[in-house]
């Protein structure tokens, strides 16, 4: 029996029958929210139950009607199954499967649009290839030919998940190296039959290898620690003489683990994936995993594989029992059957961010050029999800711009400042994130909000957003109250709608940061580098706030400067003076890891709650880190008044290439950075620019010093100048234009990216004077010659309106103080030193806007887009789309909603 926690974890207890239903139904007596029916208890299964005058136009929905609207990704959906149907990480004999999704592993770069590049979905990995498919089938009719009762034909012996398969995949990890130990005896398997090659692995499992159908596991989509061994095990020689270490990587990787994983990803969330994940599905959790469509579709497997196929307590041979277990326990086993009918196609025809449209009946990803009617935007999906897809006051005032001039009083019941959120429809401002159209993000000539202070955080609820001012932190879920420190007589407030609590001089010392990760833990640091964990009990009108001191965390030797928490990772990051960054472990409240020392205070620090990367900005430097404590990149930003106070990541789509870091500086503004590739130049034309390993190290930054200045001694002076390259890319600009680095860093180099240099500002706001994209002539004696790849962070657009001191048009500029993104990042809030907290957001289809202005530029119709009959009339006040008052419902008020704008309002209450 699985038990799933609501912290996150879950827990797997192993019973005999008897005791495990008599638990299940003390459990399910305890805790009477657990419903009977397995689909309706995971967590994200169902939405909570609208409530409202319009929720008799919804109904709840499953996960599969959820990702079929587009709600869910790919693999949030598979993980799903796979919890349903008994798959889980705490079993590797019933470890989640996922699909093989491309077929080109030898390329040295890749287009996702090409639909050639993917696997069949349709077929199991027996069938990938005619000729095995051929031997399976020959296979299948002489085991039939037989006529054995007990030993019914199958074409596959071998199953295409088990408990060896996951320790193959991730034996350069503990503990899954012991697990694989255990399995073979204390040792490791033969090196020419163990996992070293994405390329190799996928010939095997789909072509050249009969007793090979291997799927993958979850981890081929986010987890790049498992593709390194780190740990530096020996694992032998081939007999060709590779010696086996790191897994080796498809050319379009560019030998990073982290862009395979990223590409992999991205592959998965593919257009072309989405419109045939369903016929996988179909094979492993649906109807064609047994009977007459299993044979049709070739997905025929062992019988012992197949759940209720055999029951172990009736046997009574020990020897049999025993030998029928250890084949199930060593081949793997059916995960269980979800579905008794064709799963249905997800709705694919959607708006892309260049207006594009990908239809179901598509089987290639958006064409350019076509342009987006009003039927198809009308048509496509809704993302009827708990977030607001555009944020707007719900008083008359704000709606026209006008900010609340009534200053704030933290002692107020009312505070913290907050503005209620409407949904409307997706397209009204772009159904992807932000980082699709920077260019066309536009901002409000007034403030969204104003506060009395600087604002120190912004938060966003499902309906409303919530900010304060600096050295307060509010109060997750529902972020209505706050507390506040840094106060004279270093004591803690908390203020909510029924008062303040005064809690006076907790420590001996000045709290000098807070956060508060869940309703029931405060954490605080001190300016001794004392951080202590408490347990918060808020308090109501008759009843005071408490707390008790539950854990002291050591590790810091200065005054901590910043916290930041992640829920979804478990995860606390605290920062000191001496520029010391420490991850801590909510779960147990111990010490992880330490990042490498920075060499000023860090100002900020975020933590993505989807990928789990880490931002820290320490004066005028930004750096990006793995959840694991790699540097993935660093970059400066050496303008006068260029120190970073604040940073967020974008965590919708973190798969794509063009998701972004935005930072908030002292100089007012707000900038952009994306993550791209530098092609590092041959060593010895390096050498022949003159560089030598001094000056490198000289103009490298102190902090990338600090990360590769352990391994000086043991690497070659060029070796040493190429890592120093990866952390500083505007030395390869001068590199390539023979000159001597400045130091300057302007993020313009030489990248993968087709932009064009028109297209980038520079830290000083002035296009920079670059020559052109330099593409090196490759010899044929050097084509077998591998590039090298380094990342770097590219400024890729700023925002100077209101805020930045530099821009003529601001009557009152300010340092850019705190950011916050909505949930699906398609709006952006920046709050600034006077108090003022500004909405940008953009609009890709420029249909928003009052009725009459939607009427003066749609051009006439002749038939409403949905009926195709009658002359549209009427306007839905949330889409814009121009419908027929039979297709639009008048809802009073001179309101009228379209029933797709309905069934949205209704979802969201």
């Amino acid at each position: 029996m699985e038990v799933f926690l609501a912290r996150g974890r879950n827990h797997l207890v192993a019973f005999s029958k008897n005791i495990r239903d008599a638990l299940y139904q003390r459990l399910r007596n305890l805790c009477p929210a657990i419903l009977s029916n397995p689909n309706e208890s995971v967590a994200g299964q169902y939405h909570a139950k609208p409530t409202g005058i319009l929720s008799n136009f919804t109904r709840m929905k499953s996960v599969t009607e959820r990702w079929l609207r587009d709600e869910i990704t790919n693999f949030q959906y598979l993980m799903h199954l796979n919890t349903l149907a008994g798959r889980t990480y705490n079993d590797l004999m019933q470890y989640p499967i996922f699909p093989w999704i491309l077929n080109d592993y030898s390329s040295k770069s890749i287009d996702l649009s090409n639909p050639n590049l993917y696997r069949d979905l349709s077929k199991p990995m027996g069938a990938q290839t005619e000729s095995r498919s051929i031997q399976f089938k020959k296979r299948f009719d002489e085991l039939g030919d037989l006529n054995d009762l007990n030993h019914k034909p199958y074409l596959y012996g071998t199953h295409y998940s088990s408990a060896m398969i996951v320790s193959s995949y991730l034996i350069r990890m503990e503990p899954f190296t012991q697990h694989f130990l255990t399995v073979q005896g204390g040792q490791f398997d033969l090196p020419d039959r163990m996992f070293h090659s994405i390329q190799e692995q996928w010939v095997s499992a789909s072509a050249s290898n009969m007793a090979d159908v291997k799927e993958l596991i979850p981890e081929f989509f986010y987890l790049p620690d498992f593709l390194k061994n780190s740990n530096k095990f020996k694992f032998g020689a081939k007999q060709n003489g590779a010696v086996l270490n790191d897994v080796i990587l498809p050319p379009w990787a560019k030998g990073d683990p982290h862009e395979f994983i990223r590409i992999h990803r991205e592959a998965l969330e593919s257009p072309f994936v989405s419109a045939h994940l369903h016929e996988w599905i179909d094979l492993v959790f649906g109807y064609k995993q047994t009977g007459t469509p299993a044979h049709e579709a070739d997905n025929v497997f062992h019988p012992l594989f197949y759940e209720g196929e055999v029951n172990i307590e009736e046997i009574d041979d020990p020897l049999e029992r025993q030998a029928t277990i250890s084949f199930i326990n060593n081949f793997g086993q059916m995960p269980k059957q979800l579905f008794k009918k064709a799963h249905p196609a997800k709705r694919l025809q959607q708006a892309t961010a260049s207006g594009h449209v990908a239809s179901s009946s598509d089987s290639l990803p958006p064409v350019s050029g076509k342009s987006l009617t009003l039927n198809q935007l009308h048509s496509a999906p809704l993302r009827a999800a708990s977030t607001a897809d555009s944020v707007t006051s719900a008083s008359r005032s704000s709606r026209s711009g006008q900010p609340d001039s009534k200053p704030l009083d933290i002692d107020s019941p009312t505070y913290p400042k907050s503005l209620n959120l409407k949904v409307t429809n997706a397209f009204s401002s772009g159904r992807f994130p932000l980082f699709y159209y920077l260019d066309k993000l536009s901002c409000p000539d007034e403030p969204f909000l104003q506060l009395s202070g600087p604002v120190g955080q912004i938060c966003i609820t499902e309906k409303s957003l919530r900010a304060v001012e600096h050295s307060r932190a509010l109060i997750p879920p529902s972020f209505n109250c706050y507390v506040a420190w840094w106060l004279p007589d270093n004591s803690l407030r908390f203020t909510n709608n029924s008062g303040s609590t005064v809690i006076e001089r907790l420590q001996n010392y000045q709290i000098s940061s807070c956060v508060v990760p869940s309703p029931d833990i405060l954490i605080t640091g001190g300016n001794n580098g004392l951080i202590c964990v408490w347990d918060m009990a808020l308090g109501g009108k008759s009843k005071p706030t408490t707390l008790s001191l539950r854990k002291m965390l050591h590790g810091h030797l200065s005054m901590i400067t910043c916290l930041s928490s992640c829920s979804a990772y478990s995860m606390l990051v605290s920062a000191a003076k001496d520029g010391s960054c420490i991850l801590w472990d909510l779960n147990q409240y111990r010490f992880v890891r330490r990042l490498p020392a920075h060499d000023s205070p860090i100002s900020a620090i975020h933590i993505n709650s989807s990928s789990g990367d880490i931002v820290t900005c320490a004066d005028c430097t930004l750096s990006l880190w793995t959840i694991n404590g790699d540097l993935l990149a660093s970059v400066n930003v050496p303008t006068p008044g260029g120190t970073i106070l604040c940073c967020c990541m974008t965590d919708q789509r973190t798969w794509d290439e063009k998701s972004v870091v935005i930072t908030g500086s002292a100089d007012g503004i707000v900038r952009f950075w994306r993550m791209e590739w530098v092609e590092v130049e041959d060593r010895e034309d390096l050498r022949s620019q003159g560089f030598n390993q001094e000056n490198v190290f000289s103009d490298c930054s102190p902090l990338c010093r600090s990360v590769i200045g352990s391994a000086r001694n043991s690497i070659t002076s060029i070796d040493y100048i190429t890592d120093i390259l990866g952390k500083r890319p505007s030395l390869v600009e001068g590199a390539l234009r023979g000159m001597q680095s400045t130091g300057e860093q302007t993020g313009s180099v030489t990248t993968t990216s087709t932009s064009s240099a028109s297209n980038f500002l520079n830290v000083e706001g002035q296009p920079p004077q670059l020559s052109p994209h330099r593409s090196k002539t490759v010899q044929p004696s050097m084509v077998e010659t591998p590039a090298m790849w380094k990342r770097c962070l590219r400024l890729v657009h700023r925002l100077v309106k209101h805020t930045a001191f530099d821009y003529p048009g601001n009557a009152e500029p300010a340092s850019v103080t705190a950011i916050c993104l909505s949930k699906n990042n398609r709006q952006m809030f920046v709050g600034d030193l006077r108090g003022r907290v500004f909405n940008w957001k953009g609009v890709i289809d420029k249909v928003s806007g009052s009725k009459s202005e939607v009427l003066l530029r749609r051009p006439p119709a002749t038939v409403c887009p949905l009926c195709t009959m009658t002359a549209p009339t009427v306007i839905c006040d949330m889409c814009h789309a121009c419908l027929c008052d039979l297709c639009c419902q008048s809802m009073g008020d001179e309101q009228a909603f379209c029933e797709s704008c309905l069934i949205v309002q209704a979802e969201d209450g």
